[in-house]
Parts: C-alpha cells; structure tokens; sequence
C-alpha cells in the first residue's frame, strides 16, 4: 500500500477486512478516514472506487480510479477497473482502451482478459472474445465465469457441442454456477434435448440480467410442476415474458383442462382481447391487485416442464389454436375480397429495445426489393403496429404495401387481419407466433443465431406445422436468405 502515514496502515486493514464481509458502508467511511490522514493512499482511492461501482456509481468510480492512475499509472488492476466503469456507462471504446492497457502492463491479469472478453461479446465479437476467455483461462486455470461466458461466445459461433462441453467445464469448477446452469439449458433446448432442457430452463429465475429473474413472483398458493392431481383444482398462469412467448405456450391450457382443472390465465393487455376466448380457458385477466383465488401457480414458460414435453415429437401442436374474432375477421374478409391473387403480411421489425433486435429485425426497403413487384397477383399487406422513422419514409415510397397499422389496436385487431391473409413473411417477433397460432402459412426470416426454440438445422418448425424457416448462412447477410423469397412466393401463388 502506498501511505506514508503511520497509522494508515492498520486502518486500511481494518477497512479492508469490513468492505471483504460486505459492510461497505463502514468500510466507505474508514477508506475516507484514511484519504484524509494520508492523500497518497492509492489503495483507499481504488477500493472506493470499487465500492462506488458496487453501488452502481460508475461515473463516482472513474473519478476515483483517474486518482489512483495519477499517483499510480502502472497499476494494471486499476485500469481493468476502469473498463467495468466506463463499459457500465456505455463507453465501450474507452473501456476497451483501459483493458488494452491493463493487459499491456501486466499480461498475466487474467480478470483483464475476462472482461475484454465480455464487451468484445456484447460488441458481437465473438471470435474475439472467445480469444480473450481463452487468455484468461490459460493464465487461471480454475475460472469458472470464463468458462461459461466461453459457452456463450460458443453459441453465438454456432459450435454448440463445443459450448456444452465449456458449461460443463464451468460447472466441474463451480457445480452452483447459475449462468452456466441456465445457458446450458438453452444450449440442450436449441439441440433438442428438452428432457434436459426444460428442467434447466428453470434456472431462468435465478440468472440475473434476464427478464424472467426481473419478473419472478411471490403466491401464497405452491407451484405446480406436474407432480400434483389438478382434478377440480384451480391453477393461475401467469406470462412472464414477451408477448409472442405468451402466444406461444398458451397452447398449454387445453392440457391442464383435460386434467380436470379450472384455469385462469394472466396475460399482458395487448394480448387480453384475442387470449380470452381461447379453449381451455375459464378465465383470463391482466396482472391483478389482488390475485383471485387458486389452489396452484405456474408461469407459463414452464409448462412444457410441467406438462412432460420431454422431446420434440411430443410438442402440442395442433393446426390452429388462436382463432380471430369473427365479426373483426369479416370485415377485413369484405375489404379486402376485391383483391385478386395472393395476399402476403409483412412484419420486418419487432421492438427496437430487444437486446437481438439489430439481429433479427431487417430494413423493409431491403425487404421490399427482394420482392416481385406488386400485381394482380400479390398483394403486400403491412402487418406492423408501429413504425420507424425510415419504416415511414419508406412506405411513403411504396404506396402499393397497404398500410393499417391506425386501425390495429391491439392483437385481437391483428389476428383478424392476419386471418384474411393468405400468407405471412415475418421476422422473429409476436406476429409471427400470432400468424402461427392461426395456422397461416409463415416465411419465417432468421438469423445466422436464432433463438434456441426454431432449433437447429431444420427448416420447419415443430411448434407451429405452417412455418417454413429461412435461415441465414452467416452472421448479418440477409441477401441470401431473401433471394429466395420470390420462388417461395410462386410456389404459393401456384397453390392457391
């Protein structure tokens, strides 16, 4: 430790040993204690630092660690302190700088490594980052988060036996690693293998930095799994997730019915109009203030665990299980009746703050030119709610793609809509679980990393009998996949 006073160093012991059992707040204080008896205590200043960036302070933790690199620039551990402050408040390049050079100074810094390796993945540099895991790794053997975020990078390269083999590294190490638990699950689902996905999918609650760990409950009522009789019992479902996971593993309710239970399902309000009249269903609700009455709770991604969806030949997977409100259905039937020839649905974009929305979302003029012209014998439908600033400029341009988004208030209005249509090209969102679960024909436009429920290397989907799944070859390149946009449109033209 760098002090010159006397006393200073029995004091940061002191402080040290409070911050290590967690009591920052004494330890703050006794930190201060010493800046103010020595200036110089470049140790004070960083582990202030450290406790700013526990308290989700980054911009207070920067200005500490500036202090500590002006009386200390050598001191690599600083610097890769740095880079989770800077990277936390979005300043990636400088948090790359401050990892550069942390490495520079002391090459055997394996947190370093690690963390270089997480903003190069959250940057989508994968090989990079799968580079900076293996660093890490080569310089602490025994890194247990290296090996899982090594699983992740993996993934997001394709190579999943390859990333299994990683988690299961991870979990040798830490056999309680709640990351490397939850994303092995997702690994297994996307192979297939729900006999070990699903009970690992349950790891979801526990992981945090995902939206179901944001959304868990409290209930007075136990959680069924599958292990209890429903035979006159009443058990709430609750959605937990997006609303096309929601669209989705409704499908479930029609199993808890046949098992003799009265079922209430909670939905988010988009949903309420179309989900409330679904089979299966005695009543269905957004989140109450006070919570009906009920002998059991499940959320509702859990039900194919809870169900014994233990392989892919045994998804519920019916024709159609949503179906559009009739009168909304003939309206839009008497509308657009003039129109000759194939009606297509397009939905290129879901929402803007998916964390994979730059993946999955593609520019409809990049879309609408891979398209055969409108004529007699297509028509283009626009199936979007809601639209970008370039989405706008666009359709201007493209007056021919008709446009009701003013009319579509909530999904009960899409689904009817959808219904009229004879075919729906979509990206991964909502609409293309809606247009599934109405048993339309759907071209479904993935990325080069599609979510682990399209599976792997298939073109079809067992979730929903009408998807054709268009894949992307590589990371980014939408060409390939949209050039075969307009054979697969003849070839529906030819069935109709």
């Amino acid at each position: 430790m760098n002090t010159p006073n006397s006393n200073a160093p029995a004091l940061f012991q002191q402080a040290y040993g409070l911050h290590q059992q967690g009591k920052i707040q004494q330890a703050k204080l006794l930190y201060e204690q010493i800046i103010a008896m020595a200036p110089e205590t470049s140790d004070a200043y960083l582990l202030l630092g450290v406790i700013a960036q526990q308290t989700r302070d980054s911009a207070l933790a920067i200005r500490y660690f500036e202090t500590v690199i002006q009386q200390q620039p050598n001191f690599a551990v600083t610097y890769c302190h740095m880079g989770v402050a800077q990277k936390s408040l979005g300043l990636r390049d400088q948090a790359l700088k401050s990892y550069d050079q942390a490495i520079a100074l002391d090459p055997r810094l394996a947190d370093a490594f690690y963390n270089r390796g997480i903003l190069r993945a959250e940057m989508r540099q994968y090989e990079a980052a799968l580079q900076d895991y293996d660093a890490a790794i080569a310089v602490r053997p025994h890194y247990p988060e290296a090996y899982c975020n090594r699983g992740i990078a993996l993934r997001q390269l394709h190579r999943l036996e390859e990333a299994l083999a990683s988690y299961q590294q991870a979990l040798t190490l830490k056999p309680n690693l709640v990351d490397a638990l939850y994303n092995r699950g997702l690994c297994w689902l996307q192979l297939g293998d729900f006999a070990q996905g699903w009970p690992a999918y349950e790891w979801r609650w526990q992981c945090q930095g995902i939206s179901a760990s944001k959304n868990r409950r409290e209930f007075v009522a136990p959680l069924w799994l599958g292990e209890q009789n429903l035979s006159g019992k009443t058990i709430y479902v609750y959605s937990e997730q997006g609303l096309g996971d929601t669209l989705q593993f409704c499908r479930y309710l029609t199993i808890l019915k046949a098992m003799g239970a009265s079922v209430i399902l909670e939905v988010q309000a988009p949903l309420l109009s179309l989900l409330q009249h679904i089979e299966g269903l005695d009543q269905c609700m957004t989140r109450p203030a006070i919570y009906p009455p009920m002998d059991y709770q499940i959320p509702l991604m859990s039900l194919p665990l809870a169900c014994e969806t233990n392989q892919v030949t045994a998804i519920p997977a019916p024709a159609a299980y949503l179906y559009a409100d009739p009168i909304k259905l003939a309206n839009w039937q008497q509308r657009l009746g003039q129109l000759t020839g194939l009606k297509v649905g397009l939905v290129w974009s879901g929402s803007a703050s998916h964390k994979n929305d730059q993946q999955r979302s593609i520019d409809l003029s990049q879309l609408l030119s891979s398209l055969p012209q409108q004529s007699d014998a297509i028509h283009y439908i626009s199936l979007q709610k809601e639209y970008r600033e370039a989405d706008t400029v666009t359709l201007r341009a493209h007056p021919e793609v008709m446009d009701f988004a003013a009319e579509l208030q909530d999904f009960s209005d899409t689904a009817a809509l959808c219904q009229a249509l004879d075919l729906v090209i979509s990206v991964d969102t909502s609409v293309a679980h809606l247009a599934g679960g109405l048993g339309k024909p759907v071209l479904l436009l993935l990325p080069w990393i599609a979510d682990w429920r399209w599976l792997d290397h298939r073109d079809d989907s067992p979730w929903y009998p009408s998807f054709h799944l268009m894949r992307q070859s590589r990371a980014n390149d939408w060409d390939a996949v949209l050039a075969q946009l307009p054979t697969r449109l003849q070839q529906h033209l030819v069935l109709k």
